[in-house]
């Protein structure tokens, strides 16, 4: 019983710590070079977009390394894949509403319409652009009041843009 134990011990948890190390330290490598990419000057997105594509870029990385520790536990990635896929299809039509948002929110940071400091009017408020995220847009109102609109009704309805 201690041998096969040791066996197993030898065969698989050995290599699948080695590579949850590894891919630690590749992921700790591959965050410094986006973050470093994202802090340079001379680039086209906006810094509202950071966050998302750091989030990203760990998620990936996360489910790479635990895709290549599977195998090694006897855990078919084929059909967990498929579980996944799945799950994702489900959640993407129990989500679409947040997913539009999402989209929405994406159009914005990449094509700039408005961006922080600007005054736009949308949604029957008024006010200047305080934060653009994923899911709402922020403004703060000519009487101080702040009001989140969501990415879907910004992108669609500005109907007024001062740039100041």
């Amino acid at each position: 019983m201690a041998e096969k134990l040791l066996a197993f011990l030898e065969q698989n948890l050995l290599p699948a710590a080695l590579i949850l190390i590894a891919g630690i330290i590749v992921r700790g490598i591959l965050l410094k070079v986006v973050k470093k990419l994202l802090g340079r000057e001379n680039r086209k997105l906006d810094k509202s977009v950071d966050n998302v594509i750091i989030t990203l870029v760990n998620l990936v990385i996360w489910l790479i390394i635990i895709f290549t520790i599977c195998p090694y536990f006897g855990i078919n990635t084929a059909s967990l894949i498929t579980v996944f896929a799945a799950a994702g299809a489900a959640i993407a039509l129990a989500l679409q509403g947040s997913l539009s948002n999402i989209a929405a929110g994406i159009l914005i940071m990449v094509n700039k319409p408005f961006v922080y400091g600007d005054f736009i009017e949308s949604a029957g408020t008024s006010g200047t652009v305080e934060s653009i995220g994923l899911f709402a847009t922020t403004i703060v109102t000519p009487d101080n009041k702040t009001v989140s609109i969501t990415q879907d009704m910004a992108n669609r309805y500005v109907s007024a843009l001062y740039i100041p």
